[in-house]
């Protein structure tokens, strides 16, 4: 039979047998569009999860390098190749690699140091709600680092990290409470953030507790 299904088949009714295939034609291809229809949405969402995928190797592929440029594995790749991999990785919607470029830019890793492009790239990443981004937010307002000091969005955003349960956000209000910037000196509250942060593999709040005392 037919594409049409026997359209002239034995299934043809008497009456008015063109209608009958008119209907049976619609029928096909109705059916034949739903088909397609499923077969490109199951294209696009291989590539999509293609594409997702590519876009965290890009980005483990250089953290990974940043973090220890002089691993195993790594002889051949640089940090050219670590700043392309992020681009293409805030390209695909990583919004965590908006803070490891902004650290790049930050810590001079490859790139000329320029605070005021990390700020950027932190608050960049701080609009899409990146824990990690508040925290380094917070340390560049108290410092004014890349920006006008601003003690109250300092404080802001070092709560809204440490909600995150991110441990350096302690040390940077414990830095805050001992020095009064932007909060009333108090040793106590600074104690309590640099045990929390110690505790947390903070190093540097562990080495201030060394020598202020818990």
């Amino acid at each position: 039979m037919g594409a049409w299904g026997g359209c002239w088949g034995i299934h043809n009714p008497k009456k008015h047998p063109i209608k009958f295939c008119k209907k049976k034609r619609q029928e096909w291809q109705q059916a034949r569009g739903a088909e397609g229809a499923k077969q490109r949405q199951t294209g696009q969402s291989l590539q999509t999860q293609w594409q997702s995928i590519q876009t965290q190797l890009a980005y483990k592929r250089a953290t990974s390098y940043l973090a220890n440029p002089n691993q195993v594995g790594y002889e051949d790749y640089s940090y050219d190749e670590a700043l392309t991999d992020l681009q293409e990785a805030i390209k695909g919607g990583n919004a965590d690699a908006l803070v490891a470029l902004g650290d790049m830019y930050f810590n001079a890793q490859g790139v000329a140091q320029d605070d005021a492009k990390a700020f950027d790239y932190y608050t960049q990443a701080a609009s899409k709600k990146v824990v990690s981004a508040y925290a380094r937010l917070a340390h560049m307002y108290v410092f004014g680092a890349g920006t006008k000091q601003d003690t109250k969005k300092a404080l802001e955003y070092a709560n809204l990290a440490v909600q995150g349960q991110n441990m350096p956000a302690h040390l940077t209000l414990a830095i805050m409470y001992i020095n009064g910037i932007g909060v009333p000196e108090n040793g106590d509250k600074a104690r309590e953030h640099l045990n929390i942060a110690c505790k947390g593999n903070v190093k540097q709040a562990c080495q201030v507790l060394d020598v202020i005392g818990q």
